[in-house]
């Protein structure tokens, strides 16, 4: 959807969409000429007129869509590998208290998955690393 389109639409004038949006009038003047416009200045557009950065598309040249994809799936990835390191020492603590009891093979068990959530997360972060997908 085109900026300036939806700011009339909510009989907002630039001026006011700057304020709002803490942008500078002629940013947004350029990006409602059709020029692109940043990441940063597309999230403070979307925020202010509380749409989501997508509506905006038709004012994002090919290569800030990409930009934009790239980072969130980055963003994926390490989150994914996060949580995966996590449950992995979530594992290890468990199974310390666990062989600390007494309960040896349940401790084994543990130990066991975790190594299976560290090698995991090794591999995926080798894929990121290497820019391969790895869904």
């Amino acid at each position: 959807m085109n900026l300036k389109l939806i700011r009339l639409q909510r009989h907002l004038s630039q001026e006011v969409l700057a304020k709002l949006s803490g942008l500078n009038v002629r940013t947004i003047q350029r990006i409602e000429n059709g020029n692109s416009a940043s990441v940063e200045s597309l999230k403070c557009l979307a925020a202010a007129l509380d749409i989501d950065v997508a509506d905006l598309s038709n004012n994002i040249d090919t290569s800030d869509t990409d930009k934009v994809s790239a980072i969130n799936m980055l963003k994926y990835q390490a989150n994914h590998i996060f949580y995966l390191l996590s449950v992995a020492l979530i594992f290890v603590v468990v199974a310390a208290n666990a062989v600390t009891a007494g309960a040896n093979s349940f401790g084994a068990l543990l130990y066991l998955m975790a190594g299976g959530c560290l090698v995991i997360s090794a591999y995926k972060m080798v894929k990121h690393r290497l820019g391969m997908s790895y869904e």
